[in-house]
């Protein structure tokens, strides 16, 4: 039923169905607030609920139907226009809600079956409200304490969502009995129990099936107390902005830190293009090197092979030679050695005993076999004139002149030309042991293995290292984490200095690291100045300064989507601007000063609450069978005889104490 409503007196005893109050256009989703049904609740239950009785039933559903109270009740939700749902613990703390509402219980993880609703209605006194959620809703409901209805009162239910029932606003159900407000919960509720049969998704319809609720009552708030809220809501406000300036100066920091260490890796990555850039050019001038070092050897090979034929027809003119001038007397040859000046006659480099007696033997055989070729052939009568003679005489001496001039310059021509020679084959061989050099190999005491000296990797001992061992040890140890990554010659071998080496960035960058374990590198290379955390429930990590580190006690998640807080000492969840204790003793005092009526047994000294019913209190701790009075805290007795508990409970409560005692009931509330 939309719109405002007369209640007739009766109306309680002649409807058989709850009553639904709604008006239009006052939903949650109106105001534009999707996730503010928590906020509509503890509001509702703020401004419904009191300690004591104040009117009747029909006056409670008059009121009710009111539009005025239903937009004061969702006037909250246009205040709160995100989308994260808040849990009802925090709202609890607020102070416009904890100044009017104090918690009495939970009820956790309860399912949602018409047993679970029967025992969550029935578990409410008159005057207390249970805000209910399943997730992600939250609904209200109220038991709210009546004149003419001491012991029962009325069920409201409050739901700002739009439902079949109020599809335009939300709505205050009005529900006679418990047993009508538990029917109308497990029909707002209801879940399909096909659903919870199927086992490949059990765990995410056991959280959806489920629901909490925490148990209010309401507290008789004084101006002092409004006034007292208004200063703790200032007061928090002005922490949480205190908050907000420190973390903007720590992210501004952080951000510089941050700036550093990305010129820092881009000066890094700057190093490692320029080495690459640097290696590729020594692998093009290395291959250059090759070649000419390849042209050399083949150039060498046909001087030799040159110099063989030359030899080899040299030898066959000179036993030629022999033959022909068989009957020329030889020379004897004198040793000598190479003159301070050089002849124009001979050659200008050092020559061998046989190898002058060779060239000594091939000159003469020449002058000899020239001279032959210009002897004339004798006359036929045998006798020749002086004249004749002497003429003869005079022009072979000419010719033989001219010849050996001719030999000698010829010599001179065939010694320059061996000279340049040997020139060529001694600088080519020069050149090729400067190859052999630049070329050179070295022996790795990894793999036991001979690599080329360019693919030699060095740490600061200089400790020679092929590439291929130097990039495996530097990938196992940064994924072991191990800092300052050692060299692994130094580790074996450790100097008698003890000065072991190490390996840098560059050496890693220059042996070939992929990019995941540059940056595994980067992360190692910070936590020399920062320490690793891990957040006990997001499980995420983080990286925090050292120095604060060591200088805080309590830690927060580093990630925007996680709230946690926690004790570095015992890694436990606690509340922020609360104080803590590692042993729990901080919160077990605070558990203490707000559950009220605890008292602590006789026997055992264990701790115990009285939510409701009489002043007889029983130890539940295993042994102790102790029996005690929650008025004065006085052992009654200690049994299990049913017979010897009931005389003396009967005995203790016929003086002074009461068994129930309904005054004091309704001040401690």
């Amino acid at each position: 039923m939309f719109g405002q409503r007369t209640a007739s007196p009766d109306i309680l005893r002649r409807s058989t169905e709850p009553e639904v109050i709604s008006f239009p256009h006052t939903s949650q989703y109106a105001a534009g607030s999707p996730s503010s049904c928590g906020l509509a609740a503890f509001n509702a239950a703020r401004l419904l609920t009191s300690s004591s009785p104040q009117c009747t039933s029909s006056e409670i559903v008059n009121r009710l139907r009111s539009e005025d109270l239903m937009v004061g009740v969702m006037s909250i939700c246009s205040f709160w226009d995100s989308n994260e749902h808040l849990e009802v613990d925090d709202i609890q703390k607020l102070p416009l809600f904890s100044c009017h509402l104090r918690t009495v219980r939970n009820i956790d993880s309860t399912k949602c079956d018409r047993e679970g609703f029967d025992r969550l209605v029935g578990s409410l006194s008159a005057g207390e409200t249970a805000i209910v959620t399943k997730s992600p809703e939250i609904v209200a409901l109220l038991h709210i304490a009546t004149l003419d209805r001491p012991g029962d009162g009325i069920f409201v239910v409050f739901d700002s969502h739009p439902r079949p029932e109020h599809p335009l606003g939300a709505a205050f159900t009005v529900c006679k009995s418990s047993v009508q407000a538990a029917t109308y919960l497990h029909r707002l509720f209801r879940v399909d129990e096909s659903i919870l049969d199927n086992e490949d998704n059990q765990w995410q319809t056991l959280f959806l099936s489920r629901f909490d609720a925490h148990i209010l009552r309401g507290k008789d708030s004084t101006d002092v107390d409004q006034v007292r809220a208004m200063y703790t809501a200032n007061i928090r406000l002005l922490r949480a902005k205190e908050q907000l300036k420190e973390a903007a100066v720590r992210d501004m920091e952080i951000q510089g830190k941050l700036s550093h260490v990305k010129k820092a890796l881009e000066e890094q990555r700057r190093a490692r293009r320029e080495a690459s850039a640097a290696e590729a050019d020594t692998e093009r001038r290395l291959q250059a090197l090759r070649v000419e070092l390849e042209s050399a050897r083949e150039l060498a090979q046909s001087i030799r092979s040159t110099s063989d034929a030359l030899h080899s027809g040299e030898i066959h003119r000179q036993d030629a030679r022999q033959h022909f001038t068989a009957h020329v007397t030889e020379p004897k040859v004198r040793k000598r050695s190479l003159p301070a000046k050089p002849n124009p006659g001979q050659p200008s480099f050092p020559i061998v005993d046989d190898e002058a007696a060779t060239y000594e033997r091939v000159r003469l055989a020449r002058i000899a076999e020239s001279a032959k070729s210009r002897t004339p052939a004798r006359p036929a009568s045998g006798v020749e004139s002086p004249q004749s003679i002497r003429s003869q005489t005079r022009g072979n001496a000419q010719d033989d002149l001219a010849t050996a001039l001719q030999l000698q310059a010829q010599e001179r021509d065939d010694f320059e030309h061996a000279r340049r020679l040997q020139l060529e084959e001694e600088r080519i061989r020069a050149q090729y042991e400067q190859l052999r050099a630049a070329y050179e190999i070295f022996h790795c005491e990894i793999c036991q293995e001979d690599c080329s000296i360019d693919h030699v990797s060095r740490g600061s001992c200089a400790h020679p290292i092929c590439r291929q061992d130097m990039r495996n040890y530097i990938n196992s140890e940064v994924e072991r984490a191990v800092w300052p990554i050692l060299c692994p010659l130094c580790k074996m071998n450790p100097p008698e200095s003890g000065d072991l080496g190490t390996i840098d960035r560059r050496t890693a960058e220059l042996v070939g690291l992929d990019e995941g374990m540059l940056e595994k590198w980067t992360k190692l290379e910070l936590s020399r100045c920062s320490e690793r955390i891990e957040c006990p429930k997001c499980q995420k990590a983080a990286y925090v300064d050292k120095k604060d580190y060591e200088e805080m006690e309590m830690l927060w998640c580093q990630h925007d989507d996680c709230d946690a807080y926690w004790c570095k000492k015992c890694n436990n969840l606690a509340e922020r601007g609360v104080r803590h204790t590692c042993d729990g003793e901080a919160e077990y005092e605070r558990w203490k000063a707000s559950a009220g009526d605890v008292r602590a047994c006789p026997g055992c000294r264990t701790e115990i609450q009285r939510n409701e019913g009489c002043r007889h209190m029983t130890c539940v701790t295993p042994g102790c069978n102790t029996h005690f009075c929650d008025r004065c805290g006085q052992e009654i007795c200690r049994s299990v005889n049913k017979k010897e508990i009931g005389e003396a409970v009967q005995r203790h409560y016929s003086g002074r104490c009461k068994l129930i005692d309904f005054e004091s009931s309704e001040d401690e509330d």
